[in-house]
Formats: C-alpha cells, structure tokens, sequence
C-alpha cells in the first residue's frame, strides 16, 4: 500500500473517531469487554443458546462511540519501513529477553 493510500485510509479512521468519550460510555465498554469474554469462556463449554447472546452483544456494541488514538500508527510503520530496510541491526532494549540472552552468549553486536 502506498503512503499515500495509507493517509487516506488514517484520515478516514480518524474522522469517525469521536471527540471524546463519556466515563459511562468508557466504563460499559469496558464491562460489554468483561461481559464478552464469560460469553466466550461459556461458548467453550458447549452451550448452544450462548453465540445468539454474543451476536446481540456484538449490535450493542456497534452503537457505543469509542475514542481510540492512532496518532502513533503513521510513523510507527514509517519507523518500522526504516528498520526493515536499514543494512544495521538496531540494539536491543534494555528488558529485551532475547538480546540479554545474545549478552550471555557474547554474541550480540
């Protein structure tokens, strides 16, 4: 996809992005999430009336706005195009697993 395309479709995520969420919108978010996830744990068990219930769930949700912030995306992956096409590695973070144990091995540089 070309910047250019990528703008386009940021621009139009950003333009249906509410100005600001409510707390009580924020917070019956947050319990349809918790809600959700027993309906997922209670599908596993076998029930079959339970994928009708996360289906209605799934309408209620369409209607509550939520304000999310991509503001980082765009240079994010511009960042990672750089990386990806750098002829260098970048170092490690300081808490990377895998490159204190490249450290332990004395083979990280």
């Amino acid at each position: 996809m070309s910047s250019q395309a990528l703008n386009r479709r940021l621009n139009a995520v950003k333009s249906r992005i509410p100005v600001a969420v409510k707390p009580e919108e924020d917070a019956a978010l947050q319990y349809i999430f918790v809600y959700l996830d027993a309906l997922a744990h209670t599908k596993q068990k076998g029930y079959p009336t339970v994928q009708a219930e996360i289906e209605a769930v799934g309408k209620i949700m369409s209607l509550i706005p939520y304000q999310v912030d991509t503001s980082w995306i765009e240079t994010t992956l511009m960042d990672v195009r750089t990386c990806l096409q750098s002829t260098t590695t970048p170092n490690h973070a300081a808490n990377c697993e895998y490159g204190t144990f490249l450290d332990a091995l004395g083979s990280n540089g």
